[in-house]
């Protein structure tokens, strides 16, 4: 039979004195013994990375978002037909028609020799001037003198004004006198105008006073595009015979 010690008061105390349980004494001890779990050590260095990587993130997002606008922008201006074509005329807009109804119709290139103060075989350069008088949108074109034929130079600049243009999102034309196309080249009999833009030009009768020239020969309007109906009808003629023909003419007057 095993013997049984009485425990006193004082054995309980001096097992305490001797116990490593006081915890503000043994936290080294308890620390080794915990098990660790380390927490990512954040210094000024670290922050300045994560700061860089947002803001280049957020550039970013905002340059995607700006493209994004942008092209729908550009979309937009397509679709509502506000940008030109090649021509340099506003035919991405709603195109109508004006009713024209001539003072004078003329039968022949004689007929337009004898009235015209300018006659040239001109280039179309650019659009100089557009602008809307009592509501009736008028078009400037700049052109350019290829061939001199009559009271012009060479490699003179000329103001050609013309009914027609852009006008509360509409382009407005002429029914039988459509404006022209930057890059045209044609043989234009012309009047001078005494209102407007000085010194400028109006061909005479609309789509009469123009004749088409490609590859040495000239075309009436009707006879490039049959929507129109010509007065005066010519295909196919050569220049250098035409202009010796408007010579002869000019030495009559």
């Amino acid at each position: 039979m095993k013997s049984h010690k009485k425990v006193t008061r004082s054995d309980v105390i001096n097992w305490a004195k001797e116990a490593k349980l006081d915890l503000p004494d043994q936290w080294k001890n308890i620390q080794q013994n915990l098990p660790h779990h380390h927490k990512p050590v954040i210094n000024s260095t670290n922050n300045r990375k994560i700061a860089s990587r947002n803001r280049f993130l957020i550039a970013y997002a905002g340059l995607a978002v700006l493209i994004l606008v942008v092209g729908v922008f550009i979309s937009g201006q397509f679709i509502n037909g506000i940008f030109s074509n090649n021509s340099g005329n506003s035919t991405e807009l709603k195109k109508s028609y004006i009713n024209s109804s001539w003072a004078y119709n003329y039968g022949d290139i004689e007929g337009l020799t004898n009235a015209s103060d300018v006659i040239a075989l001109v280039e179309v350069v650019s659009i100089s001037k557009e602008y809307v008088d009592q509501e009736i949108p008028f078009t400037e074109f700049k052109v350019i003198v290829i061939t001199p034929v009559h009271n012009s130079k060479k490699d003179d600049f000329l103001i050609i004004r013309m009914t027609g243009g852009p006008y509360k999102e509409v382009l407005y034309e002429m029914d039988d006198a459509p404006l022209l196309n930057i890059g045209e080249e044609l043989l234009i009999f012309c009047k001078e105008n005494t209102i407007g833009t000085l010194p400028s030009y109006t061909i005479l009768s609309g789509a009469q006073g123009r004749l088409y020239y490609s590859n040495g020969k000239l075309n009436s309007l009707g006879m490039i595009d049959e929507n129109f109906e010509d007065s005066i009808q010519i295909k196919d003629a050569d220049l250098d015979e035409t202009i010796n023909q408007i010579h002869s003419y000019l030495d009559k007057k």
